[in-house]
């Protein structure tokens, strides 16, 4: 004999006749962490009414341990005080900011206006999840957000809900029945490679001059030394002169300045942004020397003679002897590239030119990896595997040069 299933609503489980004659009622508690498995509790019993009732004791049992106040509170008061007060403290700068960009610009414009306990799986799949898939970027207005995107913000509500069940603030995490996108469903990111004759462009105006001798740009040169390392802009930028080795002719890479949120609710400034000077780069990785070409080595030496303070002091720095921000040195490289006549490359394209042209000139890609500071060889294969294809047809062609047929 089949079993006999008497389903309820969300969250209100389900009413099961065995085979055996006996009733079983079921509701989900959870969701394993390690499978994605829902966990479930079940309640036995000789008639249906005993089941049912067991279910509906447990279910009011729990609705008494909810917080009210907390079911009540608007979801963008709730999930905005998860985020300064609990994920702040297991977050490095960086990862904090990534939250807070994706929080306030990805989930609560969706639905930040619901209360906490209206919001249900079927209203983050369509209002926030599907949403997503169909927004244009901010940055490329002709494509749309990215996978990663919206793993952010899909891995940002998962977080905010444990929390809340695990601290009975709602019942139950309507996380467990949304589904994410499969990676499959978006466009393959190219990587944006510089053609050798915009570097070479890029390159002379960065090291232009004045009639009088000066250069143009102060520290233009730090973009030839991007082009010529494969640093990351927030390695340059907390690169100082005591990690420069004129002699062996190396730089080692061991702090990193990026952008960080002012999380200090008592300072005015809060929500804005200010320079941090990080002591540790991306990954342990990243930590790594880089041997100098002599165009590296040139670039330093103009740096040296335009703005020096001493062994401590910045390889990029203000005039006043400050660490530069980002957005500072975006600014100068983007004037450079206008200046020589260009599109409006990103900066973490001179990265992923100077791998490229390892690549072209056939060096090992675990060489490329190390000096690029990645984890593994495999981010590097994945990153630059458009690259890779391209020699491999380029090698198997040299065969028609040898003359066998």
């Amino acid at each position: 004999m089949a079993k006999k299933t008497h389903k309820r609503g969300n969250g209100e489980g389900s009413i099961t006749k065995r085979k055996d004659g006996r009733w079983v009622a079921k509701i989900q508690i959870g969701t394993n962490p390690d499978t994605g498995k829902a966990i479930m509790k079940s309640f036995y019993g000789k008639e249906r009414k005993e089941v049912v009732s067991k279910l509906d004791d447990y279910k009011l049992m729990i609705k008494s341990e909810i917080s009210v106040i907390h079911k009540d509170l608007l979801f963008s008061k709730y999930i905005t005080d998860w985020m300064e007060n609990v994920r702040v403290n297991k977050l490095k700068d960086g990862s904090y900011d990534r939250l807070y960009y994706t929080v306030n610009n990805n989930i609560l414009p969706y639905i930040g206006h619901f209360k906490l306990g209206e919001i249900n799986s079927e209203m983050i799949q369509r209002l926030v999840i599907n949403e997503l898939m169909n927004t244009p970027s901010p940055i490329y207005k002709d494509k749309k957000l990215s996978h990663s995107t919206i793993k952010k913000a899909y891995n940002a509500l998962t977080s905010c809900f444990e929390y809340a069940t695990s601290n009975r603030h709602i019942t139950l995490n309507p996380m467990n029945s949304v589904e994410l996108p499969s990676i499959h469903k978006f466009e393959t990111k190219i990587i944006e490679i510089i053609p050798d004759e915009d570097v070479k462009k890029i390159i002379n105006t960065s090291l232009s001059k004045f009639n009088n001798g000066k250069y143009v740009y102060a520290m233009g040169a730090g973009v030839v030394l991007l082009f010529n390392t494969g640093i990351r802009i927030g390695e340059l930028l907390g690169l100082k002169w005591d990690k420069v080795d004129f002699m062996n002719k190396t730089i080692t890479i061991c702090s990193n300045v990026t952008k960080t949120t002012n999380k200090s609710k008592k300072d005015d400034t809060n929500g804005k942004t200010s320079t941090l000077i990080q002591k540790t780069v991306k990954t342990q990785s990243s930590n790594r020397m880089i041997p100098l070409n002599e165009s590296a080595i040139e670039a330093l030496n103009i740096l040296k003679s335009i703005r020096y303070f001493g062994e401590n002091s910045f390889v990029i720095s203000t005039a006043t002897n400050t660490v530069m921000s980002p957005d500072t040195f975006r600014d100068i490289y983007y004037r450079i590239l206008n200046k020589a006549g260009v599109k409006k490359y990103s900066v973490h394209a001179t990265r992923h030119t100077f791998a490229s042209k390892l690549f072209r000139e056939k060096q090992d890609i675990k060489v490329i990896s190390q000096l690029l500071g990645h984890s593994s060889v495999s981010i590097t294969y994945n990153t630059y595997v458009h690259v890779i294809e391209e020699q491999k047809i380029n090698s198997v062609q040299i065969l028609d040069n040898i003359g066998w047929t």
